[in-house]
């Protein structure tokens, strides 16, 4: 371990060194060295960004899922993608045999997530990317937004008659923004993981026909707070993803829960991961 981090050292050096004669046109920003690659996160970073630090890694049940399950010469999906952690990880292990897309609403993560992929894959790889710098609804038009706890932003619906809110972000349906891309036509989703708590069911609302012709894994965060906060049922949630023909599982198990079991599984947490399998298909 302490080989490691001197190995770390050195290398966050040298590249600091050469760092430096890139265009000086992103946020103010810290480096850290993980297992997706060399990563830019945002200096006030709370959450992911000491965790990068200290440990290497990030989410590694959820990232070691990822890896198993995603296909070659399928499309994997990061709905809320912030920097680009799993977007990159996913990317560099599929190099040219599939297709990644990204989604993200905050500009300034969008640009970091850009550079990190930018100067950890090559070219060829790095045009097997398609980012999407918007928040990815049911509906199309604009959302909320407030920075995220764990980086990036939370949106939500623009209440009826309120007066806008500060920050407001583009929001797509993902089927049609796929539709516009000529390399995505005809390529099947493999994984999809979704990091919006709340709002993540409406995210995939945006996505269903596809979800319900690939019937790719999907990991969505959770929260039953914030579903209700947006004016969701969560209970009503959970069954609506049974309806789409996927079991839901918490992140960990190998059996579906029941909604309820969900509920008070993700009581006192900021959020819950959820893994929708595909019904019938092999793990």
């Amino acid at each position: 371990r302490v080989l490691f981090r001197s190995l770390r050292r050195v290398v966050l050096r040298d590249h600091e060194r050469r760092a430096s004669e890139q265009p000086d046109d992103l946020p103010h920003s810290s480096l850290v060295l993980s297992d997706a690659g060399l990563l830019r996160l945002p200096a006030d970073d709370g959450v992911m960004l000491p965790l990068l630090s200290s440990n290497g890694v990030w989410e590694p049940e959820l990232s070691a899922l990822i890896d198993s399950l995603v296909e070659p010469g399928g499309v994997f999906v990061d709905i809320g993608a912030y920097v680009g952690y799993h977007t990159l990880r996913v990317l560099s292990r599929l190099g040219t045999s599939g297709s990644v897309v990204a989604v993200e609403p905050a500009i300034e993560a969008t640009n970091l997530l850009r550079h990190n992929v930018s100067i950890n894959v090559p070219p060829a790889v790095a045009d097997r990317l398609t980012v999407i710098p918007a928040a990815a609804w049911d509906t199309p038009g604009a959302l909320a937004a407030e920075p995220a706890m764990t980086g990036g932003v939370i949106v939500r619906p623009l209440a009826d008659g309120a007066q806008l809110p500060a920050t407001t972000v583009p929001a797509v349906r993902l089927d049609r923004e796929f539709e516009q891309v000529d390399g995505l036509r005809g390529m099947p989703l493999s994984v999809v993981k979704v990091d919006i708590p709340g709002g993540g069911h409406r995210a995939l609302g945006g996505l269903v026909r596809l979800l319900r012709r690939d019937r790719p894994h999907v990991f969505c965060s959770f929260s039953a707070e914030r579903t209700r906060e947006i004016g969701d049922d969560p209970i009503t949630v959970l069954r609506e993803f049974d309806t789409w023909g996927f079991d839901v599982l918490l992140l960990g198990e190998r059996e579906p829960s029941t909604p309820q079991a969900i509920v008070t599984a993700n009581s006192g947490q900021y959020s819950t991961t959820l893994w929708l399998r595909p019904r019938g298909k092999p793990a």
